[in-house]
């Protein structure tokens, strides 16, 4: 019942503690629709990175995608792409305690089986982009662009988003090296400096950067990061701002020393993969892939790709830039340049680094020609 007090004029008012009990209650209610209303005006005038990348591939892949291209319920690798042999999660994080983030798991005695059926045997690392994000389904897929009209090779793809040379080279040794493959491409290049774009440390994981370590370190602190990244309110005014220590803040500058501490820990990585290689008797061909942001001049999509992404990355051309020039100094048979590959392609990107249906068919040939070229200068010759 609520509480009264008598006047002498025989009249119950309420109480001054019930008076302040509506006050609190009211001023909690309008800050409450306050910061509601702030929420959804930021989401909508001031979207995340995120929103912006969705919306643009989204908008790519229904342009140049045909409906088979589109259907989700198609796999993304055929059998002859190990796609009996590869079984993948993305349903949580995954961890590896020596090659680090994990989608994918290899059945070894599948790997064996298909690997014994076919003339040329290859196994594909790398990042997100040899992973296939960007495709919705085989059909656009790097794999299938490179190898499947080619009934004699056989390819299993391992490549997990995120994963650096080292993190490609830990499984290399951990899973590949008994299934005796003729080739393995190591895709890499833009997760070589993931860490530092992020404000890591060089030679840091991509995914230790930006979250697992502060699960590890400090988990109360990466459950209250999290919480606060599902807020473009704070975002802005927390993260952005740098007043929270959030994994996920970009720094406003970078020193490009960093850069060659990258640059090292990619070509030691890639010295110590060519002796595995030499070892094991595995043909091993090192990729400099393609950026968005490297593009002298872009046109139509990468413009925008590129124009969209300075605006939350705005050092991306100096890092990557500084990165490749110095790895492309370093010359051999086995290191390839792709980074130029889709110069003046129209529509070959769906964000910075991943490819549309164009870029992954331009990328495919490129690898079907390095392995035939690999395997034709290692033939025996008649004399």
């Amino acid at each position: 019942m609520r509480q009264t007090i008598a006047t002498d004029r025989g009249k119950e008012q309420p109480s001054s503690h019930y008076r302040m009990s509506v006050r609190i209650t009211a001023v909690l209610l309008s800050s409450v629709l306050f910061i509601g209303s702030l929420e959804l005006a930021l989401r909508v005038a001031s979207p995340s990175p995120e929103v912006g990348v969705l919306s643009l591939t989204s908008q790519i892949q229904n342009k140049l995608n045909a409906a088979e291209e589109k259907r989700a319920d198609l796999p993304m690798y055929l059998p002859r792409q190990g796609g009996e042999c590869v079984r993948q999660d993305n349903s949580k994080l995954h961890w590896n305690s020596r090659f680090g983030f994990k989608s994918k798991t290899l059945d070894k005695s599948c790997a064996r089986k298909l690997f014994g059926s076919a003339k040329v045997k290859v196994v594909m690392f790398g990042g997100s982009t040899m992973a296939g994000v960007g495709s919705v389904n085989y059909l656009t897929s790097l794999d299938y662009y490179a190898f499947g009209p080619h009934e004699d090779i056989v390819s299993i793809n391992l490549a997990e988003p995120g994963a650096r040379l080292s993190n490609s080279l830990a499984r290399f040794m951990d899973e590949v090296t008994d299934l005796k493959p003729d080739v393995a491409l190591f895709l890499d290049g833009f997760n070589e400096f993931y860490s530092i774009r992020q404000g890591g440390r060089p030679g840091d994981d991509a995914h230790w950067t930006v979250g697992v370590g502060r699960r590890v370190e400090t988990p109360i602190m990466s459950l209250l990061d999290r919480a606060l990244n599902q807020s473009r309110l704070a975002q802005i005014t927390l993260i952005a701002t740098g007043i929270f220590p959030s994994a996920r803040y970009v720094p406003k500058q970078v020193d490009l020393a960093l850069v060659d501490e990258d640059v090292n820990y990619y070509l030691r990585a890639r010295e110590s993969a060519e002796v595995l290689c030499a070892h094991y008797q595995v043909k091993c061909l090192f990729i400099l892939q393609p950026i968005s942001v490297l593009e002298e001049a872009p046109t139509g999509s990468t413009e925008v790709i590129v124009r969209e992404n300075e605006r939350y990355f705005p050092y991306d051309r100096e890092i990557f830039s500084r990165g490749y020039t110095q790895i492309r100094k370093v010359r051999g048979d086995r290191y390839l340049d792709a980074s130029q590959l889709l110069e003046n392609m129209p529509d070959a990107y769906v964000d910075v680094v991943h490819l549309s249906k164009v870029g992954n068919a331009a990328l495919g040939r490129f690898f079907y020609y390095a392995v035939k070229a690999v395997l034709d200068r290692s033939a025996p010759r008649e004399h």
